[in-house]
């Protein structure tokens, strides 16, 4: 089987939940046995060969350049939605937002032209309407190990972190109100003696009790994770399913997240994760006290188990490739 993700930007280089998910899929197709290629390189379309054309997301392949050079025969036209833009402009309120309807129009447009469409988790209005068109359906997930090897600190963050005490931390962009950085900021004094780490920063103000480290590497933020904190937050109005909750849930450390997305449907019995009762101030201050019941408990017990328990990309690989081998097999012209 050749299996080639294809996106309109570099799925190889970027930082995000979408890129590292392609990645960490890329390598498990690998251990499989399966050729696979992440490229955005318009001539690798016009291969005839590939079994598999995979998109992501609000990616859509511009089928006037290659319908001529793709045999749909043969080729399995698949898509993984990792949430729906509708999703986050409802939840965020964000109705007045032009980019947001075109992003969405290309999500739609890319579940009607698939055959297979993937899912992060089974709440999502596009993979109802994919079932609705009798596409293949499937739910993939996201996985924790994503592989990235503990980096050192820079220095400056390094001497800047809390020595003792209670310390969280917040990763996300502060101007994205889909993040929840502005509930977190008035989350602060509710939690008097907590002091808060930010990744990277942008929207907060460093003070006394928040630290702000600037941009950090995906190993760096594994370091942060595994021997700097207390616990991480995650105050988001919306989310699909993210990817440094399942990492950080996989070290053992105690994660507060708020009940939107992917986040409702993570499996039961996960130690150290907390979730709050609304997406608010003090419900999520509730939850990173009710949180402190975890913190001197056996942190490499936890860690073991919630291995055990949460999906790892090599489930997700191994259902991608289900997905489009049964797919293969009803398929009829």
């Amino acid at each position: 089987m050749k299996w080639l993700q294809w996106s309109q930007y570099d799925l190889a280089k970027g930082l995000g939940g979408v890129e590292t998910h392609a990645r960490c899929l890329s390598r498990e197709l690998t251990r499989l046995g399966v050729e696979n290629k992440i490229s955005n390189d318009l001539s690798d379309l016009m291969d005839p060969s590939w079994d598999v054309v995979h998109t992501h997301g609000s990616s859509i392949l511009p089928f006037w350049k290659f319908k001529k050079g793709i045999d749909t025969r043969h080729t399995v036209l698949t898509h993984t939605l990792h949430g729906t833009t509708l999703g986050r402009m409802a939840a965020c309120g964000e109705w007045t937002w032009p980019g947001g309807y075109l992003a969405a129009g290309r999500e739609a447009m890319a579940v009607r032209n698939s055959d297979v469409v993937l899912a992060v988790h089974e709440n999502l209005w596009l993979f109802e309407l994919a079932s609705k068109l009798k596409k293949r359906p499937k739910i993939c997930s996201n996985g924790w190990d994503s592989g990235e090897a503990e980096e050192p600190l820079p220095a400056k963050v390094l001497n800047s972190l809390p020595q003792e005490g209670s310390v969280w931390v917040f990763i996300g962009r502060g101007a994205d109100p889909v993040k929840g950085a502005d509930i977190l900021s008035h989350t602060f004094p509710h939690l008097p003696d907590v002091q808060w780490l930010i990744v990277p920063g942008e929207g907060f103000h460093p003070s006394d009790r928040v630290v702000t480290t600037g941009m950090l590497t995906p190993g760096q933020i594994r370091t942060l994770l595994s021997h700097h904190v207390t616990g991480l937050v995650i105050p988001s109005r919306y989310e699909g399913l993210p990817l440094v909750l399942l990492e950080a849930l996989s070290t053992g450390l105690p994660v507060v997240a708020t009940p939107v997305g992917g986040m409702k449907h993570l499996p039961q019995g996960l130690m150290g994760l907390v979730m709050t009762d609304a997406v608010n101030e003090p419900s999520i201050a509730d939850a990173i006290r009710g949180a402190n019941r975890f913190i001197s408990a056996e942190r490499q017990a936890r860690a073991l188990k919630n291995q055990a328990i949460l999906p790892a990309w090599k489930q997700v690989a191994q259902a991608a490739v289900d997905a489009v081998e049964e797919f293969s097999r009803l398929r009829t012209f």
